[in-house]
Formats: structure tokens, C-alpha cells, sequence
């Protein structure tokens, strides 16, 4: 798996975004940039690591606000919300969607 440069020259990768999401989350993910993101995001999908994506997803929009994500979406914010919980499955549709948003601002 190669790894994600980041700001501050730090080295990233799906599994070690894992380990972060359990120790500080927020630290991580305020300084992500969104291309960093959906670099990641995109790994995960690559592998067909679906638990990583949504914990990589659901610590990133922890630091960030989900009504203005949600809007940008064109979704509610309970939508966002539950395409992150435990026992949520995001559509194609809407991870695209939030795809684009990051997008917009990558």
C-alpha cells in the first residue's frame, strides 16, 4: 500500500488513519486536506475496505460541519449522519455526491 503525504511531511495511509481515528481523530483530520481525503477514500475503495472508508469518512466530518456538507450534498443532514453510523450503508449516489463536495474544495 503506498502512502499519502500530508501536510507537515507526515506519511498517511488507510491503516494508519485507523489507528489515529481511535487515539485523536480531530488533530488529524482538522489539518487533512481534502485531496488527502480523497486519496485515502479512494484507496479504501480500491482495496474493497468498505469498515475503513466509513471510519476515515465518519472522523473526517466529526471536524467539519455536516448541515453545510449536507447541503452542498443536497441531502439531510440526518442522511450524512447515517451514511457514518455503525450500522449505516451509504448509496453509491450519495457517497458520489459527497465525492463531489470534497471535491469542490480540493
Amino acid at each position: 500500500m503506498t502512502k499519502k503525504t500530508i501536510s507537515g511531511g507526515q506519511k498517511l495511509s488507510k491503516k494508519n488513519i485507523s489507528e489515529l481515528t481511535e487515539i485523536k481523530p480531530r488533530d488529524h483530520f482538522v489539518k487533512m486536506k481534502p485531496r488527502d481525503l480523497l486519496n485515502v477514500l479512494m484507496e479504501c475503495i480500491d482495496e474493497g475496505d468498505y469498515e475503513s472508508f466509513k471510519e476515515i469518512l465518519e472522523a473526517y466530518l466529526s471536524v467539519h460541519n455536516k448541515v453545510e456538507i449536507a447541503a452542498q450534498m443536497g441531502v439531510s443532514r440526518s442522511t450524512l449522519y447515517n451514511m457514518v453510523s455503525k450500522d449505516g450503508n451509504p448509496t453509491i449516489e450519495n457517497v458520489i455526491k459527497l465525492y463531489q463536495v470534497v471535491k469542490k474544495v480540493a
